[in-house]
C-alpha cells in the first residue's frame, strides 16, 4: 500500500453484500493515524507509518498462532487470545471502505472513513500463510 493520508478503512469484511450483518475492519487506521491490525478483540498497532512510500503489509490469523501482522516481509507483532468467530459462510471483502451498510459492525480501533491512497497485488487466503511465503511474496 501506498497511503496518500493516514486513515481510512484498508480492508473490510461483511457476511451480507450491504456490508451489514457480522462485519469488521481488519486492516485501517484509527482517529490517532495508527495502522490497526485486528481481528475481533485482538489488536495490533504501528505507530509511525510512512506516506507516499510503498510498505508491504501481511495479516494473518489462525487459532494456534493469534493475529499476526508483518510489514516489509518482517514479523512486525502476535497477538494471541479468543477473538470472535465469524459464521461459517462466504463473507464479502470491500478494500479501501466499508460497503454500503455497516451500521452494525465491530468497529473496533479502526475509523470508518474511505482510504485514500494505492493498494496493489491485494491476496486473500484461506489458510494462514507462512514467513517463508510472506517473504517471497513481500519481495
Amino acid at each position: 500500500m501506498k497511503p496518500v493520508n493516514l486513515r481510512g478503512i484498508l480492508v473490510h469484511v461483511a457476511n451480507q453484500s450491504t456490508g451489514d450483518g457480522w462485519c469488521m475492519p481488519l486492516l485501517g487506521f484509527n482517529s490517532s493515524v495508527i495502522l490497526i491490525a485486528q481481528s475481533s478483540s485482538l489488536i495490533i498497532a504501528v505507530p509511525t507509518f510512512s506516506l507516499n512510500v510503498w510498505t508491504h503489509i501481511a495479516q494473518t490469523f489462525s487459532i494456534q498462532n493469534g493475529l499476526q501482522l508483518y510489514i516489509n516481509g518482517t514479523l512486525y507483532q502476535t497477538v494471541v487470545g479468543a477473538p470472535m468467530t465469524p459464521p461459517y459462510q462466504s463473507m464479502h471483502v470491500s478494500i479501501g471502505s466499508q460497503q454500503m451498510g455497516g451500521s452494525s459492525c465491530m468497529w473496533g480501533a479502526i475509523e470508518p472513513h474511505s482510504y485514500a491512497g494505492v493498494v496493489d497485488e491485494l491476496r486473500i487466503y484461506n489458510r494462514q500463510i507462512t514467513t517463508a511465503e510472506i517473504a517471497v511474496i513481500s519481495s
